[in-house]
């Protein structure tokens, strides 16, 4: 593999040319695809985030897990507390509140940008829960900017990844992604699979997904900080920046875990990395010293 490295950056470099790979150029781009996405077709997931929105809107807190509409519903909230509490801020805060507000307005009502029917919010039954086009519109917005959250993530991975060496001192990494990690970011940011799964289907896979690269990002940087701060005899030296970074990358783990409990099948990995580096690595490093 490092034997073929040089070639394959040789390659990769004649691809550092176009800037339309660069995030500020990937990010119109990307959204204006997004924004033509809205009309297409959704799925029933769409009504069950939308019964979210209205169950932490209008029901208390210590009814939110409990509640199906007297059996009219069996869109219930299923979803660990921190994702519950997303649902919270997207169904409160002061935008949302806003367009509310705003649909009273009559010049603006056929407008959905700037006003929002009060039903896209409203507890509704199963069977007569169809919502105009604007709630459509709102939800649709929520997921792209989530994606925030994925892009955030993607480039930090792919920082951590691929950095371009300093001139200077080519042990740091700068913060300059190299070709390939340019190309690593454009294609984890343009995946044909998510636009289909959150912006047609209707899911927020991507902002879970950028919290999880976030978390590999740090846990790399740790293994990379590792490397750098090594004693002659070839022990790691495990200094506080290391296990900052560690726990920072199991800290961003364990939110993602209270937004979907289906990542919890990552769990024995974060376990057995995390067990080997504070308490095996630590231990002999400690015997050496």
């Amino acid at each position: 593999f490092y034997a073929n490295e040089e070639r394959e950056t040789d390659m990769v470099s004649i691809l550092d040319v176009p800037a339309i790979l660069e995030a500020r150029y990937l990010l119109p781009i990307l959204i204006c695809i997004k924004v033509l996405l809205i009309p297409c077709y959704k799925s029933t997931d769409f009504d069950v985030h939308r019964n979210w929105l209205a169950i932490t809107r209008h029901l208390p807190l210590s009814e939110w897990y409990f509640s199906d509409g007297n059996g009219t519903t069996v869109h219930t909230l299923d979803y660990p507390p921190s994702f519950a509490f997303f649902e919270y801020f997207l169904s409160n805060n002061f935008v949302t509140n806003y367009l509310i507000n705003n649909n009273n307005n009559v010049d603006d009502y056929n407008n959905p940008i700037l006003n929002l029917d009060s039903r896209c919010l409203a507890l509704l039954p199963d069977i007569d829960n169809e919502v105009g086009y604007d709630c459509v519109v709102f939800q649709r917005c929520t997921v792209i900017l989530a994606d925030i959250v994925f892009w955030i993530g993607a480039w930090y991975l792919s920082h951590a990844l691929f950095w371009k060496a300093d001139n200077n001192n080519k042990a740091e990494p700068s913060d300059v992604l190299s070709p390939r990690g340019v190309c690593a970011f454009a294609l984890t940011v343009c995946n044909p699979g998510l636009l289909l799964l959150d912006h047609i289907h209707f899911q927020y896979n991507g902002m879970l997904l950028g919290m999880l690269m976030g978390s590999l990002a740090f846990l790399l940087r740790g293994l990379d900080c590792a490397k750098q701060h090594r004693t002659k005899a070839g022990m790691e030296l495990v200094n506080n920046s290391i296990r900052v970074v560690d726990i920072l990358g199991a800290v961003v783990f364990a939110v993602l875990l209270n937004f979907k409990h289906l990542y919890l099948t990552l769990a024995p990995v974060y376990f057995v990395y995390l067990l080997r580096k504070f308490c095996y690595l630590g231990r002999n490093t400690s015997a050496g010293g």
